[in-house]
């Protein structure tokens, strides 16, 4: 089936025929200024699309389907004609580096290390921490050095390991209990993070070399050392 890509303005109105076979995505990108339509916007308002584009583009990278692919490789067109027409945007001022508290850190991993077999949200996490999404992610990049989505598939693909070291669980099984959807889902994301398909890892695993390759929860170790 052909995918497009439609862009309407703010208040008018987007439909299709309530028995159409195809499905969507859909991404708001609020408003950056006044912007004279016609006109390219620079300076703050060009930063501000700049933004708005990369966060669309990195709320997308956590689905893995047609569309939401589709709907990323228009998004990173319009990104790219956005740099080609106005550069690249001017260094923001940094953010205060105010991390997760102590309490906060260790109730985020343990739900993290709790839900790595089952779907877990960044709003589930900022909740347990009393925290908005938004504040909760950058208090969280700046604790653990990775987004929350990244930093739990980590989790996963250490556990993945583990469990392919010490077991023979077919790798359909070892996918379930790691979280991940399919087994073909869970060799992209262990390959590209490790280097090796899963099949590959236990082989080398069995040979003694895997550990040099992606300790496993070595990391994690680490972290929860370090927050206690």
């Amino acid at each position: 089936m052909a995918s497009r890509a439609f862009f309407t303005q703010a208040g008018d109105p987007a439909w299709r025929p309530a028995n159409s076979p195809s499905s969507g995505v859909v991404v708001a990108i609020h408003p950056v200024g006044n912007a004279t339509p016609g006109h390219e916007s620079s300076g703050p308002q060009a930063d501000a699309l700049h933004g708005l584009l990369s966060d669309a583009l990195s709320a997308l990278a956590v689905y893995d389907d047609e569309n939401s692919r589709q709907c990323a490789h228009h998004l990173k067109l319009a990104l790219r004609a956005h740099l080609q027409r106005n550069g690249a945007p001017a260094a923001r001022p940094p953010r205060p580096r105010s991390g997760l508290s102590k309490v906060q850190a260790t109730a985020a991993l343990a739900l993290i290390m709790e839900r790595l077999d089952s779907n877990i949200t960044t709003q589930e996490l900022s909740n347990a921490c009393r925290l908005s999404r938004g504040h909760f992610s950058r208090a969280f990049k700046l604790t653990f050095g990775s987004t929350p989505h990244r930093f739990l598939v980590a989790r996963r693909i250490e556990l993945a390991c583990q469990l392919l070291s010490e077991s023979q669980d077919a790798l359909a099984d070892v996918a379930l209990r790691c979280g991940f959807n399919d087994q073909p889902h869970f060799t992209r994301v262990f390959k590209s993070m490790t280097g090796l398909t899963p099949h590959a890892w236990r082989l080398a695993a069995c040979q003694g070399e895997a550990g040099r390759l992606f300790p496993v929860h070595a990391d994690a170790t680490r972290l929860h050392s370090s927050i206690v």
